[in-house]
């Protein structure tokens, strides 16, 4: 069953908490990936992966890079072998799914964590399942097809590892030192899973770890297992500083490249690890995608599902992938001007604008209607406003143009002229 994310999200002060732990962990973990950049094309190459179909999606200009995290879940696969990106990855479940949305302009790295339970259809199956499974159906292409159909946003890339590499990450950093509230003991034959932990204040080493994070028997069900899993991201963000990690953050990488596997092309990792100097704790934002547990009878029994929330799902997709921030947009007053000869694109855009929350204060003609390009003018003297207005346009329009005309008391802080280019999704 999922976990009560509804119930979980209520409590402001567990959420913040919560937020800034996963925060630190992704961080963490984006990091150690990143950061084999400095280890040169050799190292690379090693952990990218030519994946038939799941080749990276185009990048447009100025455009978020997506990057999808996929957590094996180490079930056992087709062959009998327990999941593993070296071995019959490709046919198993994911137990983690993370997109992260990184602006190559401002360095803020965001991510929505995605309930493994989510009702979603998957492309190529004509029912509704889990969005865990589209791994197993047809491994990272497939998972990232899911992602993509049922958010509405492009993935680019994604990065994939396993409970083993989990492991081995959290002994290369001396393990993590904790309380465990209690005596953890559990037995899954089917999955080779032993689970002995006693309580008490102990250092967990990889497979200690791992056992922790993945017992599920709480009187709470799975809302036990979030609050437990909380519990052990904190002590590892406390690991990382008082252990003094980070300045081994070269070394570390060159381990973590054996447990991971990416269709990120080298150059690519390159100018992400450049970028990731530039993040800040202040730059990362991180949220779950909304909804609630639900049992839903299909196919004569009944099955629990995560169902999302569509217009918080929404508007926490728009924020963090997108970058579009509906109370900022408020104050935000644009002009749109058809210079295309195509009064229903410059309609079209006006709508886009009107529904991330931008002010438009008028629609009409440009000077001309023979714009190849749409551009979009700051009128204002900041940048900002025009930036803000082109995570809007950019996806419809790939070739606009910012350019800065200020101007004293303007009618609109921003002014969009519809080019030839413009084609509304």
């Amino acid at each position: 069953m999922a976990p009560d994310l509804h119930n979980f999200r209520r409590n402001r002060r567990n959420r913040a908490q919560g937020l800034r732990i996963v925060a630190g962990l992704l961080s963490f973990f984006v990091i150690c990936a990143l950061a084999g950049a400095l280890w040169g094309y050799r190292v690379l190459k090693s952990v990218y992966t030519e994946v038939e179909g799941a080749g990276p999606t185009s990048i447009k200009p100025g455009e978020r890079i997506n990057v999808l995290f996929l957590g094996l879940d180490g079930g056992v696969t087709a062959s009998g072998k327990t999941a593993s990106i070296r071995s019959d990855a490709s046919y198993t479940r994911t137990d983690t799914m993370i997109l992260a949305s990184v602006d190559p302009d401002s360095g803020e790295l965001s991510a929505v964590w995605i309930p493994r339970d989510t009702r979603v259809k998957i492309p190529g199956r004509n029912t509704y399942e889990k969005i865990a499974h589209a791994h197993a159906y047809g491994g990272p292409k497939l998972a990232m097809e899911a992602v993509s159909a049922n958010l509405g946003v492009d993935v680019h890339y994604y990065v994939r590892t396993d409970f083993e590499g989990f492991a081995h990450l959290v002994d290369i950093i001396g393990g993590v030192e904790m309380d465990v509230p209690r005596d953890m003991r559990y037995k899954d034959p089917y999955q080779d899973l032993v689970i002995d932990i006693k309580a008490g204040h102990q250092v967990l080493n990889g497979q200690k770890a791992l056992q922790f994070v993945r017992f599920r028997e709480y009187p709470n069900g799975d809302i036990g297992r979030v609050e437990a899993q909380q519990m052990f991201a904190e002590a590892l963000v406390g690991s990382l500083f008082r252990l003094g990690v980070i300045p081994r953050l070269p070394a570390l990488a060159k381990e973590a490249m054996n447990w991971v596997d990416t269709n990120m092309e080298p150059s690519r990792i390159v100018s992400m690890a450049n970028l990731s100097r530039q993040v800040s704790e202040s730059d990362i934002r991180i949220d779950m995608l909304p909804g609630q547990a639900q049992d839903i009878r299909e196919g004569g029994q009944l099955v629990s599902y995560w169902v999302l929330d569509d217009d918080a799902a929404k508007s926490t997709i728009d924020s963090l992938v997108r970058g579009i921030d509906r109370s900022q947009n408020a104050g935000i007053k644009v002009e749109v001007l058809d210079g295309s000869d195509r009064s229903q694109a410059a309609q079209a855009a006006a709508k886009m604008l009107k529904d991330a929350g931008f002010e438009v204060v008028r629609v009409a003609q440009a000077d001309r209607s023979n714009y190849q390009s749409t551009s979009i003018i700051d009128r204002t003297g900041s940048v900002t406003a025009a930036k803000s207005v082109s995570r809007v346009i950019l996806p419809a329009a790939p070739s606009t143009k910012i350019t800065s005309k200020a101007e004293k008391d303007p009618k609109a802080g921003v002014t969009v002229i519809i080019g030839l280019d413009f084609t509304p999704k």
